[in-house]
């Protein structure tokens, strides 16, 4: 048995025709237990599925499991065959734990993740600002509604890719300084 423990690493910037970060295709009767832990997959890219990570299981038992990790800003460009913008996984089990998938796309289905078969697992993890085709297809629409004569205001309400950030306020430093987490985020300024 073949096992692959990827740790406290970054895997960025590749592209591949499948799993731009991390390939795994398991045969009849294998078992390749792949284990992602406090890593960054990102910025990685392919053509048809799991611009992070791909797992396939013919047969097999393809086990990924992600914990404490970030998948963000991967990518699947095949517009007939993209799936699986940050994980595409199909037969086998897919665990993800205390991790986050934002920011990925696919050019057909699952912005963070496409599993169509197999076990899926998400456990205190968040998914946001993923994108698939459907985004891309709201778009258009919007531009052919605005074409015809009497409809008026026609938007996409959603914001895909808004910028977030997270501030987190020490508050005895805060309290020392004679201010409150209240004081804090008043004076934030955001253009």
């Amino acid at each position: 048995m073949l096992a692959l423990t990827v740790a406290s690493s970054t895997l960025s910037g590749n592209a591949a025709h499948d799993g731009g970060g991390i390939y795994n295709y398991v045969e009849q009767d294998g078992n390749t237990p792949i284990t992602v832990v406090n890593s960054i997959v990102s910025n990685n890219v392919t053509g048809s599925g799991g611009g992070g990570i791909y797992n396939y299981a013919v047969g097999g038992t393809g086990i990924v499991t992600v914990a404490s990790s970030t998948l963000s800003d991967n990518s699947v460009t095949d517009p007939d065959y993209g799936e699986g913008g940050g994980i595409y996984s199909n037969g086998g089990a897919l665990l993800l734990q205390n991790s986050t998938a934002s920011f990925n796309s696919a050019a057909n289905n699952g912005g963070a993740l496409y599993a169509p078969g197999g076990q899926l697992t998400l456990n205190n993890t968040t998914l946001s600002n993923n994108l698939a085709a459907n985004y891309d297809y709201a778009h258009e629409l919007v531009r052919r509604l605005r074409q015809i004569p009497g409809i008026a205001d026609v938007r996409v309400q959603q914001s895909a890719r808004s910028p977030v950030f997270s501030v987190n306020v020490d508050r005895t430093r805060a309290q020392e300084l004679g201010m409150t987490t209240r004081d804090v985020t008043n004076n934030l300024v955001v253009n």
